[in-house]
Formats: C-alpha cells, sequence, structure tokens
C-alpha cells in the first residue's frame, strides 16, 4: 500500500485474465472493438478496460484514493489514464474481469474524474486509482 491518506479502498488479488475494469456500475458497454494485443486501455461510454499482469505471473495490487492522495505518492509511478467517465447509476465499480474482488464506491455527482497511476507501463502488478 503506497499510503493510508485518502484510501477509499483495496484489494489484492490474481487477474486470470490480467484484465482491470473500472467502470459505471449499470454499464452496457461491451469493449467489441478493443483489440487488447494494441491497446492497454480502452473507454468505452462508462467503461473503462486496462491491461495488467496475468495471474501466471502474480498478483495484482488495486488501491483508490480519493484526490487527496500525497502527489509525492505517485511520483515513481506512470499516468495510464486520465479523463472524466460517466456514472449515471451513480456508483463506481473496480473489479478484475471475473469479479473476484469488486470494490463498489458511491459517486458524489453524474460523473466522476479518474487518474490511473501503474508501477510498470506493460504488465503492471500496482494500480492506484485517484477518484477526483
Amino acid at each position: 500500500m503506497i499510503s493510508t491518506d485518502g484510501l477509499l479502498g483495496s484489494f489484492t488479488v490474481p487477474f486470470e485474465h490480467g484484465l482491470l475494469v473500472v467502470e459505471d456500475s449499470a454499464t452496457r458497454a461491451r469493449h467489441d472493438n478493443w483489440n487488447a494485443a494494441t491497446e492497454q486501455v480502452h473507454l468505452e461510454l462508462d467503461s473503462l478496460y486496462m491491461g495488467v499482469q496475468g495471474s501466471v505471473d502474480g498478483p495484482v495490487s488495486v488501491e483508490v484514493y480519493d484526490a487527496d492522495l500525497p502527489e509525492a505518492a505517485t511520483t515513481s509511478m506512470v499516468l495510464r489514464f486520465s479523463a472524466e467517465i460517466p456514472l449515471p447509476s451513480g456508483v463506481l465499480k473496480v473489479s478484475d474481469s471475473d469479479s473476484a474482488a469488486v470494490l463498489s464506491l458511491r459517486a458524489i455527482g453524474e460523473s466522476a474524474r479518474i487518474r490511473i497511476f501503474v508501477d510498470d507501463d506493460e504488465w503492471p502488478a500496482l494500480v492506484v486509482i485517484v477518484l477526483e
């Protein structure tokens, strides 16, 4: 864990398919046009798919923070994604593709600005999500 300041939740699990999902809990996105071989990140509507380390290489830790996370906590990490995601249901869901671990966070508005930092630009084992 990089910090407890502003920590909203975290989990560490083996990602069987190497796919992190960050999306509105009632999304209808299907990501049919995503080519995982060429794109590490794919945003469709209110759903984000991101490649992470697969289970054969070990577990992945996912930490979700509010905007109070000290900037110094992510200085050695790579910013992989930064954008606003609509949340019509009012709930942001963070999980692996098999839902072995699911973190649901109630949103304050109908969208959330998120930044995602990773420890490795190709196959991260640590993912830090900052909600603003």
